[in-house]
């Protein structure tokens, strides 16, 4: 049986890895510029992920 702080490290590491995943193709697609009308907007929500993401992995490596 799995121990339950080994369970929420992995599930922290998942939410943390989905969340990178969505932040860096909102960059992405402000990078290319392929919604004009948002850029800026994609721009800051995909680095909000990012760092989020970032201080997620961080907390559960260094906290449990």
């Amino acid at each position: 049986m799995i121990s339950p702080l080994i369970f929420v490290k992995i599930s922290f590491l998942i939410i943390a890895l989905v969340m990178a995943i969505f932040g860096v193709t909102y960059v992405g697609l402000a990078y290319f510029n392929l919604f004009p009308r948002v850029r800026n907007d994609l721009y800051i929500i995909g680095s909000t992920l990012v760092a989020i993401a970032t201080a997620f992995v961080i907390l559960t490596l260094v906290l449990l």
